[in-house]
Order: C-alpha cells, then sequence, then structure tokens
C-alpha cells in the first residue's frame, strides 16, 4: 500500500519520484522504487531523516520493530497506516510526534479509493 501512495504521489505530480524517499526490507521492492526514480535509503531511519512527513506502512507484526528502528530518528510528522495501532501506541513508542493515521481502502491500489483520516492534537 505504501508503493501504491508514492505512485500516486508521483502521478498526481503531487511529489517529484526524487521527493520520495524510500526503505523497506524486500529487495525486489527497493529495485521497483529505483526503477520508478524514488529514493532509496538503508533503513527507515535514514528514511525519517531525509522526510518531512514519514510514511509508515507495514503490517502490524512488524511495526514494533518498526518503530524501535525509528526510535532514534529525528520525525516531523508521522503519517501511519498501519492497521489497529492508535496514534497513543505510536506516541508512546516515538515519544512527542505528531501523528496522522491513515486507513486507504484496497481500490486505492488502482487509483481510485477513499481513505479515513484522523491526527493528533499537535
Amino acid at each position: 500500500m505504501g508503493l501504491a501512495i508514492a505512485r500516486g504521489a508521483k502521478a498526481s505530480g503531487f511529489l517529484k519520484p526524487s521527493e520520495i524517499c524510500v526503505s523497506d526490507l524486500n529487495p525486489k521492492v527497493l529495485d521497483t522504487c529505483r526503477a520508478e526514480g524514488f529514493a532509496v535509503v538503508e533503513n527507515s531511519a535514514a528514511a525519517a531523516d531525509h522526510s518531512e512527513v514519514l510514511l509508515l506502512a507495514v503490517t502490524p507484526q512488524v511495526c514494533d520493530a518498526a518503530l524501535f528502528e525509528l526510535g532514534a530518528a529525528r520525525i516531523s510528522c508521522l503519517l501511519s497506516i498501519v492497521t489497529g495501532v492508535s496514534i497513543s501506541y505510536l506516541q508512546d513508542a516515538l515519544g512527542p510526534v505528531p501523528v496522522i493515521r491513515a486507513m486507504p481502502n484496497t481500490p486505492l491500489q488502482a487509483g481510485y479509493g477513499s481513505t479515513a483520516i484522523t491526527a493528533s492534537e499537535d
């Protein structure tokens, strides 16, 4: 879903491909991202350091590991699409970071969909 959002931002002209910084554990995803012109970094902490808004697009099973990796990162704003992980849970793990939670639906991957959004008070 993260790749679908990045592709949508690129296709709409909202962001240039070089303005999208990607980190992923899957080498095939990284190869795809490089081929599409996205900036690729070695880990999510490095992605955070290069981002105004960091998109956290992981499965709930690996969320804690991703949050641990982000623990020392400088995060300006976190946009999470992780299912079932609350804003307070994210802020407990990362400290006082502004958080936006979004729940996109599957049709978004085809360019048609809707997204529910909520945000922390800050």
